[in-house]
């Protein structure tokens, strides 16, 4: 019988067990329960993927780890070579180990890890790459040589404000780098050096950069036992740019450098990286394409702990040789030339050879050298007590105490040019001495001088002249230290049937392999400030000057042409020609008159007066056609090729005139010859409200145009293709350096056939006259070089010229010939900027006449051979 207690058990039972599934339930639907579950599987998984990893398979995986990580680097192909005519190599490459940094490694403390890198450097007296652009030492300056586009587009990516003095960004980045207050100025600047160069890299983290070029033995050493000190720095082989000729050719050839930003936004489409090397100037510019070659290419995979795994190479390709028609012997010859010429000039100044010309005195000389800081005026007042210098800075100091406090940080631009003017005023009182002078200059190891030499100097025993002239003679003195007139020049040499050319010298040069590789920035900034001189200064190609009595057979072609005059005109020699209205023309021969000239004659004494009738006759304004006049003239000077390019590969000051012309808002075909036109120009560019009176074309401009004045303005290499174009008969080639271009393994890639620009139609005439006039000028007693070629073997047909720019100094001396005169081969133009003297005849032709004399074999000793008995071994 079925109770009631035994219901409530059963009951209670049924309960009881629906707790605890309840409970149980509950548990298992934790989640936190299930959280442990979750990690406790992973971590089982995990630790059985480790015991494999490690024990089963560990041997296999420590051999082949997987890659984390791939780099593409370049290799640089190694750039062309350039060579002579003859096949004298002019730009090459040298191998050599380079350190670099790789951007994309991350350093614990750049700074000092820099900073050791740097004395280790130091202390190995190894040259690293320092490309910063403010001074090394206090007071800090820029050293973008005032280029205003330089510094900005450096501040903008350097992060530096724009307003910033170089001081100012020196603290700047001092600050943004995170260099230590306690690092010295010095250490510091040698630093931000580096820093910056990787600073300037941060968006191509994969480029290395160079920080030392041409590692010597004892650093490589050093840096292998402390590899571990510097991460991301390693050592390459490469080619390093040399140019053996180094200043002979360096105004052609140019150098190469890091490819600047505005080259590199023009050419990244073509393959160049921001950190790649491109012609900056010269030949190696205008040749990029020629020379750069095909990069090679490094892929690199490395493991997860930086293991190298795999390394694929696509080997580079050299750049293709080039070959210029220069003569680099010729070349080399004809700059000795130069600067002999201008010594013996300088000399015979200093000597005071004529007594109708004024002297160079040695204070002169002295306070020239000082104020183109040849002798250094901040070296004299760092002179101490003991030294040759502390006679000169004593007296400085006398005139002025405050002197005495100079400090590092004084040494502004205006405190040196207070002192150079004190030293000026010193020498000209004479309370500083030559002598004094002299052995500051032995000291600054300008000039050389052992104990024994500098105690005659002091004694008496060698006279100061006498010193400078042996030091002129050696060369020790070049003209370029003397910044005295005249210390340039340029002459060009061209091949009359071909256009090319053979030589083109520029005085003074620079060493090009300064600005390559390592770039020098102390020795550009020195050059940069040589005002005078302007070493950089491309004069064969970049200078103009009026030609003077050169010009003049140009005006007698316009003249016969036009029908002024003909063949046997004579015109009366009235020495000063005022037709035209003042200021009045005179001749060179002031007071002593040529007589009745033909056009042959007129050229062989370069009568001012003869080619001013002339001029005056073809068109003037009393008869309303003086158009006609200064038509013909432009005619011809447009025919031989004055108003554009000579067409050589590198730039001319004709790209420069005519870039001015457009950027003023005149038509890109204004002519940049002695025009109507130019003239208007010349005069609006200097003062836009100009009146017309100003810039009108009168009868004195044309008369002044015809001898080579007015506003006629070109460069030796234009000159050259005129002289040129008149030796080949009016053909007009254009002129060029490229002879070819050919494959490593010389396969020819192209070559250059000359390119006849003009055909000019001359009658034989009218050529003959000329011809005839200019053969006169070096042949017969009465020309104006009789004197200096009255002996010489090769006939040749020549003209001098003279052209004034400054009533305070010196004519140009110019000098336009061609040789042989039978059957021309060469054309020389030789310009020496304010040379013409009383000293010496035709400065500048005397360079022509030593440039004739070593192309045409006239310098050669000849070989004398004894006879060999042939039957005696």
């Amino acid at each position: 019988m079925f109770k009631l207690n035994d219901f409530d058990k059963e009951e209670e039972d049924i309960v009881f067990k629906n707790n605890i599934f309840k409970d149980i339930l509950k548990f298992i639907t934790n989640r936190l329960l299930i959280v442990t579950i979750l990690f406790g599987f992973m971590f089982y998984t995990l630790a059985l993927k480790l015991f494999d990893l490690q024990i089963v398979n560990g041997a296999m995986y420590a051999n082949n780890l997987v890659a984390t990580r791939a780099k593409e680097l370049p290799i640089v192909a190694p750039r062309g070579t350039i060579y002579d005519k003859l096949g004298r190599p002019l730009a090459i490459n040298n191998s050599a180990f380079s350190l670099k940094i790789d951007p994309s490694v991350t350093v614990d403390d750049t700074n000092a890890t820099l900073l050791r890198l740097i004395q280790l450097f130091e202390k190995h007296h190894q040259e690293y790459v320092d490309e910063f652009p403010i001074s090394l030492t206090e007071p800090y300056v820029f050293e973008f040589n005032d280029s205003e586009s330089r510094e900005k587009w450096w501040k903008e990516n350097m992060t530096v404000p724009l307003d910033a003095t170089a001081e100012e960004s020196i603290a700047y980045l001092r600050k943004h780098f995170k260099i230590d207050e306690n690092v010295n100025p010095l250490e510091a600047r040698k630093l931000l050096a580096i820093r910056s160069s990787l600073y300037l890299q941060r968006f191509s983290q994969y480029d290395p950069i160079t920080v030392a070029y041409n590692l010597g033995t004892e650093t490589m050493v050093d840096l292998e036992e402390h590899s571990r000190e510097f991460p991301g720095i390693f050592i390459d082989a490469e080619s390093l740019r040399e140019y053996p000729e180094e200043k002979y050719v360096s105004h052609l050839i140019g150098y190469i450098g890091r490819i600047s930003e505005s080259d590199y936004s023009a050419n990244k489409d073509n393959g160049y990286s921001s950190s790649d090397l491109f012609g900056r100037t010269g030949l190696e510019r205008a040749f990029e394409s020629e020379l750069r070659g095909q990069n090679g290419i490094k892929n690199v995979e490395e493991s997860s702990t930086g293991k190298i795994k795999n390394v694929e190479i696509v080997h580079p390709i050299q750049g293709n040789k080039v070959f210029l028609t220069i003569d680099s012997e010729l070349q080399k010859k004809v700059y000795h030339m130069l600067e002999e010429t201008l010594k013996d000039v300088l000399k015979n100044k200093l000597l005071g050879k004529s007594a109708k010309e004024a002297s160079i005195t040695l204070p002169q000389l002295f306070s020239s050298m000082v104020g183109g800081n040849v002798i250094s005026i901040k070296k004299i007042m760092e002179s101490t007590p003991f030294s040759q210098s502390v006679v000169v800075k004593n007296y400085l100091i006398e005139v002025d105490p405050t002197l005495k406090d100079l400090t590092e940080k004084s040494f502004d631009k205006e405190t040196i040019t207070k002192l150079k003017s004190m030293v000026e005023e010193g020498l000209e009182l004479r309370k500083i001495s030559p002598v004094s002078m002299l052995l500051v200059m032995i000291e600054q190891e300008i000039i050389t001088g052992d104990m024994e030499y500098i105690a005659k100097l002091k004694s008496g025993v060698v006279k100061p002249l006498t010193a400078v002239i042996e030091k002129m003679d050696s060369y020790e003195i070049t003209p370029q230290m003397t910044n005295l007139d005249p210390c340039t020049g340029s002459v060009v040499v061209t091949d009359v049937n071909t256009g090319s050319v053979i030589a083109a010298v520029n005085y003074p040069s620079y060493d090009n392999n300064q600005l390559v590789n390592n770039f020098n920035n102390e020795y550009y900034t020195k050059i940069m400030q040589d005002d005078l001189t302007q070493p950089l200064n491309n004069r064969a190609f970049m200078e103009s000057r009026a030609p003077g009595s050169t010009f003049k057979m140009i005006s007698a072609l316009a003249g016969l042409a036009s029908g002024a005059i003909n063949t046997k005109t004579t015109i009366y020699d009235r020495i000063t020609f005022e037709k035209a209205g003042r200021p009045y023309t005179s001749c060179w021969s002031i007071g002593r008159s040529h007589g009745s000239l033909n056009v042959s004659q007129a050229l062989e004494h370069s009568c001012n007066y003869f080619f001013c009738e002339m001029a005056f006759m073809m068109g003037n304004q009393k008869q309303g056609n003086e158009d006609v006049s200064i038509g013909y003239l432009n005619k011809y000077m447009e025919d031989f090729g004055l108003n554009g390019r000579t067409g050589v590969e590198i730039g001319e000051k004709a790209d420069v005139v005519r870039a001015t012309l457009v950027a003023n808002g005149w038509p890109e075909d204004t002519p940049i010859i002695s025009s109507p036109l130019f003239k208007e120009y010349a005069e609006k560019s200097y003062n836009p409200d100009v009146p017309l009176a100003d810039y009108m074309w009168r009868d004195g401009d044309t008369v002044r145009t015809a001898i080579g004045q007015a506003k006629n303005d070109y460069t030796s290499a234009t000159m050259a293709k005129y002289v040129s174009t008149l030796a080949s008969k009016g053909t007009r080639y254009q002129m060029h350096f490229l002879d070819k271009v050919t494959t490593q393994e010389d396969e020819s890639v192209r070559s250059f056939s000359p390119v006849v620009e003009k055909q000019i139609d001359i009658l034989p005439e009218y050529l003959s006259a000329i011809y005839k006039g200019m053969l006169l000028v070096t042949e017969n007693p009465q020309g104006t070089a009789y004197e200096l070629f009255k002996d010489f073997p090769v006939r040749v047909a020549g003209k001098t010229g003279t052209a004034q720019e400054k009533s305070n100094r010196p004519e140009h001396s110019s000098f336009a010939a061609f040789a042989p005169y039978e059957k021309p081969e060469i054309a020389v133009y030789v310009l020496m900027p304010f040379g013409t003297t009383k000293t010496m005849t035709a400065p500048a032709g005397q360079v022509v006449k030593k440039v004739i004399a070593e192309y045409m074999g006239l310098n050669v000793t000849p070989q004398h051979y004894e006879e060999v008995n042939s039957l005696i071994e």
